[in-house]
C-alpha cells in the first residue's frame, strides 16, 4: 500500500517534491512526551505536509492516538494528513498507475519531447491518433506521461484506441488535492482540530479495497523527491510561510540527528 501511495504521489503533477521517512519529530502524547516519524513528507502546489499511510481501519482504531500527534504536530505549525485506500483509487487507476511507473527511469530527448507535446492537442487525441500524426514510439508517449509532460485520464483502461492523452488541462492527470480528498479523513481530522467536529472519529470506510500486491517492483528510488530543476526552484520559491516552515522542520530534525549520533 505504501508503494502504491508513493507512485501515486510521484505522478500528480502538482507535486513538486516528496521525502520518505524525512525527520522524527517530537509530539505529546498521553504515554507522554515521544517521536513520531511521519511516512513521507510532501511538497505540492497548494500545500506542504506530512503524510501518514494507513490502512483505514488502523486510522479507525487508532484516531485518538493520531488526533494528539496532529494537534501536537499542528501547535508546531505542521501539517499530517492521511492517505488510505482511497486515495489508491480504482482498479483502472492502479493499472495505469503501475504500467506508468515502469517509464519513471526512462527520458525522451529534449527536441523530440517538445515536438510530441506540441503535436499534441490541446482538448486530446487517442494514444494512436498521436502516434500516426507524429511518428511516436508508443514507449515516448508513455515515458512523456510518467513524467508529467502529458497526461491520459486514469481511470480509463489503457488502450492506444480509446485512452485520451492530452496537454496539461483540468480533469486530465493525477492532482494531490483531488486524490488525497478520496477518504475524506483529512477533512475530518481538520474538523476535530478545529473542534467542529467529533474527535476521535471518522467518516464512514472508503469502498475499494486494495491487494496486498499491485505494482510490479521496479527498484525505483523514492527518497529525495524528483530530479527536475525546475521543480526544486518551485519547491525554494513556493513563498516566505512555506520556507519557515521547512526550515522550522529541518532544524526539528537535525537537532534529533544529533540526538541519534550521541
Amino acid at each position: 500500500m505504501e508503494r502504491n501511495i508513493l507512485l501515486t504521489l510521484f505522478l500528480c503533477h502538482d507535486v513538486h517534491a516528496l521525502y520518505t521517512q524525512p525527520y522524527r519529530l517530537p509530539v505529546f502524547k498521553v504515554q507522554g512526551h515521544r517521536t513520531y516519524t511521519p511516512d513521507v513528507y510532501v511538497v505540492s502546489a497548494s500545500t506542504q505536509c506530512l503524510l501518514e499511510i494507513k490502512p483505514y481501519d488502523i486510522l479507525q482504531r487508532k484516531a485518538d492516538e493520531y488526533l494528539q500527534i496532529a494537534r501536537s504536530l499542528h501547535a508546531q505549525a505542521l501539517r499530517l494528513e492521511f492517505a488510505t485506500e482511497a486515495e489508491i483509487g480504482s482498479d483502472d487507476k492502479r493499472r495505469n498507475v503501475a504500467l506508468l511507473q515502469r517509464y519513471l527511469g526512462h527520458e525522451v530527448a529534449a527536441d523530440r519531447t517538445i515536438e510530441l507535446i506540441q503535436a499534441t492537442p490541446i482538448d486530446g487525441c487517442t494514444v494512436e491518433d498521436l502516434m500516426c500524426a507524429s511518428g511516436a514510439e508508443a514507449y515516448e508517449i508513455l515515458c512523456l506521461i510518467a513524467h508529467r509532460r502529458l497526461f491520459l485520464e486514469m481511470d480509463v483502461p489503457y488502450s492506444r484506441s480509446s485512452v485520451l492523452v492530452s496537454q496539461p488541462r483540468p480533469g486530465f492527470g493525477i492532482t494531490y488535492e483531488a486524490t488525497f480528498a478520496a477518504s475524506r479523513c483529512n477533512a475530518a481530522l481538520e474538523e476535530a482540530l478545529l473542534g467542529s467536529g467529533p474527535a476521535g472519529k471518522w467518516p464512514p470506510p472508503p469502498q475499494a479495497s486494495v491487494r496486498p500486491v499491485d505494482m510490479v517492483r521496479s527498484g525505483f528510488d523514492f527518497v529525495g523527491g524528483f530530479p527536475d530543476k525546475t521543480a526544486r526552484r518551485q519547491s525554494r520559491g513556493a513563498g516566505g510561510d512555506r520556507q519557515a516552515q521547512r526550515r522550522r522542520i529541518d532544524a526539528i530534525g537535525s537537532r534529533h540527528a544529533l540526538e541519534d549520533v550521541r
